[in-house]
């Protein structure tokens, strides 16, 4: 073979060697443990939970939802139009509404739909303002214990709450829920979760975000900048949920990275950004582009998590952009589930008759918000039962 021509096949082999590890870093994606993986769970319908509301509750409002244990019982909490309504789980029977003031001594306003909450006992509430980056503690009437500024954290994001990305309590710290403009000049400096401490009143920024945030442009919308932690208990261990990674993080009690594992979707593959060119991040666009819409439109990607700390089960919820070329006419979710390890064990389709966002998970599964049942002018909502089993039988 001529030299020259030698040399040059050899350059170009190279180019394509770099160019394909690039994308490799920059767009991760493979089949085990994603596509191909050992079935062992799957969800089946055992019950539901009705609930009495009244007429100031509003589900269309709704902005959190999520359960805290008291005296070795279950409640339930919803928090919509400015009211904690808390229930029982077991019997549904309305324990508490607590109000939130918008003016006064005890407020805690204004109000929008991504605040977040978590409750300690009836008579120790955290609300997180995200309009404010206000940290309110309230007892069990709504009346204000304090208040920290914890927006004075994050000077380069914000705080928010929602269903499931909301506040985690992990011992004595709330895990608050922050994200990244999308300005920021390095993501890989820029926590997502704020560990308060509830004695000390005070706060550490923790769980940054993986340096992919720096290689592309992955668009306007700050849903691709909401990420999720959830606390394992027997591994003392936190695994974050990034929108755009296929990979979970994995960090210690410390909060120091520890390790990751890729855990995928049979319904997508590699997330791709809306540019390769991450300096377009810095451009004074938004909405009102319509490529920013119609990318968001499209892409596919995780979205929130929990730990179902009773069955040892890690769901990660993903949200299935729409693809008319595809054959997608519009947008679908679905729940991965993983075990302590992260071992893939299962995928949900979430049908339509079900809400993604409003879940909670019960001792034997996950309750799900039943749009078909949902009836407001008998002032009730439902949520359906589906409880985890083995392929080959029940878990419990």
């Amino acid at each position: 073979m001529n030299r020259r021509l030698s040399i040059k096949l050899f350059t170009l082999s190279l180019l394509f060697l770099i160019a394909g590890c690039k994308a490799d870093v920059i767009y991760p994606d493979q089949e085990e443990n994603g596509k191909i993986y050992d079935q062992k769970v799957e969800l089946e319908y055992t019950r539901s939970l009705e609930f009495s509301v009244d007429s100031t509750f509003n589900i269309d409002n709704l902005s959190s939802v999520g359960t805290f244990e008291e005296d070795d019982e279950q409640y339930v909490y919803f928090l919509t139009n400015e009211r904690i309504y808390i229930y029982a789980t077991e019997d549904q029977k309305l324990k508490k509404i607590i109000p939130l003031y918008y003016e006064g001594p005890d407020a805690t306003g204004p109000f929008s739909t991504f605040d977040g909450l978590a409750i300690v006992s009836t008579d120790s509430i955290f609300f997180l303002n995200s309009s404010t980056g206000t940290l309110s503690h309230l007892n069990d009437e709504g009346k204000l214990i304090n208040k920290v500024d914890v927006g004075a954290f994050q000077s380069n994001g914000a705080f928010y709450g929602d269903f499931l990305m909301d506040i985690q309590r992990v011992d004595d710290f709330l895990m608050l829920p922050a994200y990244g403009f999308k300005t920021v000049d390095d993501y890989t400096t820029t926590f997502i979760s704020l560990a308060y401490n509830m004695k000390q009143q005070t706060g550490l920024g923790v769980f940054h975000y993986p340096d992919l945030y720096n290689k592309a442009y992955w668009g306007y919308h700050s849903y691709l900048r909401w990420a999720s932690v959830a606390y394992i208990p027997s591994k003392q261990q936190y695994f974050v949920n990034f929108p755009i990674d296929p990979r979970v993080y994995i960090y210690d009690d410390n909060f120091k990275l520890i390790g990751e594992r890729y855990l995928g979707s049979v319904y997508f593959s590699a997330i791709l950004p809306q540019s390769e060119d991450p300096e377009r991040r810095f451009l004074a666009e938004g909405r009102e582009v319509p490529e920013n819409s119609a990318y968001f439109s499209k892409v596919s990607f995780f979205s929130g998590s929990l730990f179902h700390e009773d069955l040892g089960i890690y769901v990660r919820g993903t949200r299935i952009g729409k693809d008319k070329a595809a054959g997608k006419e519009k947008v679908t979710f679905s729940l991965i589930f993983a075990d302590e390890s992260l071992n893939k064990t299962g995928e949900y389709l979430i049908p339509d008759k079900y809400s993604f966002s409003v879940i909670f998970p019960t001792p034997e599964g996950l309750a799900f918000f039943s749009n078909e049942k949902y009836d407001w002018q008998e002032n009730k909502i439902v949520f359906d039962v589906l409880r985890f089993k083995k392929t080959d039988g029940a878990l419990q």
